[in-house]
């Protein structure tokens, strides 16, 4: 309960309803009481912290892949919160708890460079290799544009990337395997990069490949 010292037009201490009245260097002041913000953890905000969850702990094993090929556009967040925001909206299948990621969607890279044009990807059981068309001269495109890959095992859930590869005048590129992953459905991307580092290519999904 309030006391007021100074009459009905005087100031007040403690609490009147949901109102606190105060002093502080003789002046007297009121506020509004607190509110208790409430968590209530509903079936929905459950869901979408778990799914948010999944994207950044897949996501987070190719940050340092992320933080070149999504330099660009993430503007006001990390490269990480960009991709993990657009797998949410757009790259996650299932329902809560069990999800996957939708790899047709997954952005990797997002860029103003031109990108390769990939004729064939061979797939062994250790290893990948890539062959495209030398399209140097193509819009921006050069002989020295460095070629980036990103793999991922459906079966397990991880990543391998690669940031040096062959150049876009070479032609292919090559990449080793974990010997794990034999046997295992593998996603696959792959994107460019200007030789100085400042242009990057969107990422092209190559498609789904089996290493036997």
């Amino acid at each position: 309960m309030g006391t007021i010292k100074q009459g009905v037009l005087g100031g007040f201490s403690g609490k009147v309803g949901t109102v606190i009245g105060a002093s502080w260097k003789g002046t007297a002041y009121m506020r509004g009481q607190a509110t208790h913000v409430k968590n209530p953890r509903t079936a929905a905000q459950i869901a979408q912290r778990t799914k948010m969850e999944f994207a950044r702990n897949f996501l987070s094993q190719a940050q340092e892949f992320l933080n070149v090929g999504l330099k660009d556009v993430a503007k006001h967040q990390s490269p990480l919160n960009y991709a993990v925001s657009q797998m949410v909206r757009n790259a996650i299948l299932g329902d809560y708890p069990d999800y996957a990621p939708d790899y047709t969607k997954l952005v990797w890279s997002h860029g103003l460079l031109t990108p390769p044009v990939v004729e064939t990807v061979y797939a062994n059981y250790d290893a990948l290799d890539f062959l495209w068309q030398d399209n140097s001269g193509s819009g921006n495109a050069k002989a020295d544009d460095i070629s980036m890959v990103v793999v991922c095992s459906e079966e397990k859930q991880e990543i391998k990337f690669f940031m040096d590869g062959f150049t876009r005048s070479t032609q292919s590129t090559h990449c080793e395997l974990p010997e794990s992953w034999v046997d295992d459905h593998v996603h696959i991307f792959i994107t460019m990069r200007s030789a100085d580092g400042k242009l990057i290519s969107n990422s092209h999904y190559c498609g789904v490949f089996l290493l036997e």
